[in-house]
């Protein structure tokens, strides 16, 4: 198993319960309906190992999202200091590149 057989549980007492119990503290977080917003992100997987342990976030609403080359920037912001000062440069991102070509050769 990729994640621990608690955390579907776990998710479904936040986002449908409303509370979290820490039975060796006796702590108790209670969710704030209208205050607390929470995102659940669910890495791809080989055979969507991942998303098939969240049984419970099968029924949440689903948002997709895909990357592509094209919205990629080949550059990244660099902080510098000159006089003390922050200066920000853009540079050639070599870790991308790399990945991307690791990627395309897979």
């Amino acid at each position: 198993h990729i994640l621990p057989s608690h955390v579907d549980t776990l998710l479904f007492e936040l986002l449908i319960v409303g509370m979290l119990r820490d039975t060796q503290k006796c702590f108790a977080y209670h969710r704030r309906a209208k205050l607390d917003f929470f995102f659940v992100e669910i890495p791809n997987t080989p055979g969507e190992n991942t998303a098939k342990q969240l049984s419970f976030c099968l029924i949440l609403p689903r948002t997709y999202l895909t990357m592509s080359a094209d919205r990629l920037d080949p550059q990244q912001p660099v902080i510098k200091l000159e006089n003390n000062a922050p200066f920000i440069t853009f540079e050639k991102n070599v870790l991308l590149e790399l990945a991307g070509k690791t990627l395309a050769a897979m």
